[in-house]
């Protein structure tokens, strides 16, 4: 970064008729993005990859209890959700004080300057902060070309003009937070947690605790809630990942909850594999997982997910064969006959209960939004994190409609999925082929999990990938990342098993409330906190639109957590 702090800078003043000039103090900051290098196409393979994981094996499951055509209709709305709410989280950025915005560092051009008036702005103006005819207060952004070319039509000199634009947005529509108005988050805090801070404020602990905050009983740190909230996911997420034949989840969430921690991180990924019952088998469960944690273990020590594109495109290869053979076992079974008896098959799922399932493992499938900064911030081109959006989740959706409703009717005349699809596959070499295209597909999926969570762990420990410390920031990467992937190794074997109702939970529960609540709720306290609220007399969509998906999400994590939670209790019960 080039700082000049306090520089003088003398600009024409165009509404002036004597043509005298308007002194101004100023910040400059330029900030040149050098950390990310994946392209658009390897983002959008990351994140179809990281929908593609071991949660595909519970679509089928998904098509049985959800219907056809409501799982059709029903994966392309939760994918228009999920698309919706990680434009909320991106929008949120526009809204931070400059300093703290990612998106305004690395989107300044060569021939442009983010400027900060930090005084003098009354000269010529009348100094009226809030005047959108030119420079206000103290922390306006305003865009100086440097370049001899044309300014656009109408461009002038300044911040709230109508044509000045910050981060390729309108200034007086996305004039940020100053940075006076609300103290820096904590040191390390990562993209999400900023926004969560600048959304919540101080004050806002008591609801989310986005701060570190005290115990008054025994004077440690407790979990605050809106990071545990985040890391709910995370370890769900991991620790499905881990056991993805049986998943161990229920022990794991009491021992992240039990233990007394001020921020999130048991980021740690080690999977109990398919392995077992396989030829490959050694008869130890730790020397079966020896291999793909190697595997594992080394992608998740990444400096950043745009790392893993060709790995994502080599997962996400392996997940096609995985399930071409399924199809195929389900054809030389059943031939064509499920597709000829498929108005046979139910449309709609016959009970809220069971549209409560189809949801959770829908949303925990489709479960982005919490990542998109941390693919954001792996891209070379940030600011076209949209494309790679929506081809990541267009290829999510047609890859769902294949695996949920086309394994469901081909595999419809003999089998009724009351589970994953592993289990209508027969005890056979067939069989083994699958769970070791598994193994590997969930060995390189779960490193896409992994990396966010150990970047929140380096980034509250002080490790940053620098150019000068590069050597040195690797090897504290690893000792932060290996230990925490080995810990969840551990963790996996003590969970009950249990796959697709634990994960429907888990995505109508955690990913619900990660993916559609605090996106929308964020975006709209931000939006308030800079006086964007609707004028009376004026309707401003966006803010009915982020309401309306605010209050759906709601209401939609809130029926679906009761009702599966009551489905997975009674399970436990019986068995």
């Amino acid at each position: 970064m080039l700082m000049l702090s306090h520089s003088r800078l003398k600009l024409p003043d165009d509404d002036d008729d004597d043509g005298g000039d308007i002194d101004i103090d100023i910040d400059i900051d330029i900030d040149i993005n050098d950390g990310g290098r994946a392209t658009v196409f390897q983002t959008s393979l990351n994140i179809t990859k990281i929908c593609m994981g071991t949660g595909t094996l519970a679509l089928p499951f998904a098509s049985e209890v959800g219907g056809l055509l409501f799982n059709a209709v029903g994966l392309l709305a939760i994918g228009a959700w999920n698309y919706y709410s990680a434009n909320c989280l991106l929008r949120c950025l526009e809204y931070l004080p400059p300093a703290e915005s990612p998106g305004g560092r690395e989107n300044v051009r060569v021939d442009e300057v983010a400027v900060v008036v930090v005084g003098g702005g009354g000269s010529g103006r009348g100094g009226d902060s809030d005047d959108d005819g030119g420079f206000g207060g103290d922390g306006d952004v305003a865009i100086l070309r440097l370049g001899d070319g044309p300014r656009p039509p109408g461009a002038r000199l300044g911040y709230g003009t109508d044509d000045s634009v910050v981060d390729g947005t309108s200034a007086t529509r996305r004039r940020r937070l100053r940075d006076d108005e609300m103290p820096p988050p904590p040191p390390g805090s990562t993209t999400y947690g900023r926004v969560a801070w600048y959304a919540s404020g101080p004050e806002g602990a008591q609801l989310f605790f986005v701060r570190r905050v005290r115990s008054f009983s025994s004077g440690t740190a407790l979990p605050d809630a809106l990071s545990d909230s985040l890391d709910y996911e995370y370890l769900c997420r991991l620790v499905v990942y881990s056991r993805s034949d049986g998943p161990r989840l229920a022990h794991g969430i009491i021992v992240h909850w039990a233990r007394d921690r001020s921020h999130v991180f048991p980021s740690s990924a080690a999977m109990a594999s398919f392995i077992d019952g396989t030829p490959l088998t050694t008869g130890s469960r730790r020397l079966d997982l020896l291999i793909p944690n190697v595997i594992m273990i080394s992608l998740s020590c990444a400096p950043d997910v745009g790392f893993l594109g060709k790995c994502s495109g080599v997962g996400l290869v392996a997940l096609a064969v995985s399930f071409t053979v399924i199809s195929w076992q389900g054809f030389v079974e059943n031939g064509c006959a499920g597709f000829r008896h498929t108005l046979g098959l139910n449309l709609w799922p016959q009970s809220l209960s069971d549209a409560s399932s189809w949801f959770g493992v829908v949303v925990f499938g489709f479960g982005v939004v919490p990542f998109v900064f941390n693919f954001r911030d792996s891209m070379a081109n940030p600011q076209h994190i949209n494309i790679s959006l929506k081809v990541g989740l267009l290829m999510v959706y047609v890859g769902y409609i294949a695996i949920s409703n086309g394994i469901r009717i081909l595999l419809s005349p003999s089998y009724i999925f009351h589970g994953d699809v592993l289990q209508a596959m027969p005890a056979a070499w067939i069989s083994h082929l699958v769970r070791i295209l598994m193994t590997f597909v969930v060995s390189v999926t779960a490193p896409l999990i992994v990396i966010p969570c150990g970047e929140l762990m380096e980034g509250k420990l002080g490790i940053e990938m620098d150019d000068c410390q590069r050597q040195s920031s690797t090897r504290r990467r690893v000792l932060v990342r290996v230990p925490f992937c080995l810990a969840c190794m551990v963790l996996s074997e003590f969970v009950p098993d249990g796959f697709v109702h634990l994960l429907s939970f888990i995505g109508c529960f955690c990913v619900a409330t990660t993916g559609f609540i605090l996106p929308s709720l964020f975006c709209l306290q931000l939006s308030r906190a800079r006086g964007n609220a609707p004028q009376q007399g004026s309707t401003d969509w966006v803010f009915i639109c982020d309401i309306m998906a605010l209050v759906l999400g709601i209401i939609a994590t809130c029926i679906t957590s009761t009702l599966t939670f009551q489905k997975l209790i009674g399970r436990v019960a019986v068995e």
